[in-house]
């Protein structure tokens, strides 16, 4: 039962103000470069960015799916609704690995730091 809530709470906590603070300069360059065509994001990665392009082609597949890229000024939290969503996603096999790897005891412990660290609740609501 301890871990359900500490999952829900680390759930809500990715979630709660989503799209409260503005987007960084990095956020709005992610969102302009995923909002080219395809065919013109790995032209100008090679170019222009030292990283690799995966993340430009999820944040493309994302913008286009919600049919955003024609957007000029799409919601803050929509863009990074992903990311939360996949922070969130990641609690309940990293409770089940850091379990196994660890003990039950220590895996819970391991969970409840990582569901309640301020670091990576702030990472999981950017689009980064």
């Amino acid at each position: 039962m301890l871990i359900l809530l500490v999952i829900a709470s680390g759930i809500l906590l990715r979630f709660l103000f989503l799209g409260r603070a503005g987007m960084w300069l990095d956020e709005a360059y992610g969102v302009w470069v995923a909002g080219k065509p395809i065919k013109e994001i790995l032209p100008f990665l090679v170019n222009h960015e030292p990283h690799p392009p995966l993340f430009y082609i999820i944040l493309h597949v994302w913008l286009g799916f919600l049919g955003l890229i024609k957007i000029s000024n799409p919601p803050e939290w929509l863009l990074r609704f992903p990311f939360a969503f996949a922070s969130a996603l990641a609690l309940v096999p990293f409770y089940f690995l850091s379990r196994r790897l660890l003990g039950s005891r220590l895996g819970m412990c391991a969970l409840f730091l990582w569901a309640f660290a301020s670091s990576e609740v702030i990472m999981a609501q950017e689009v980064r």
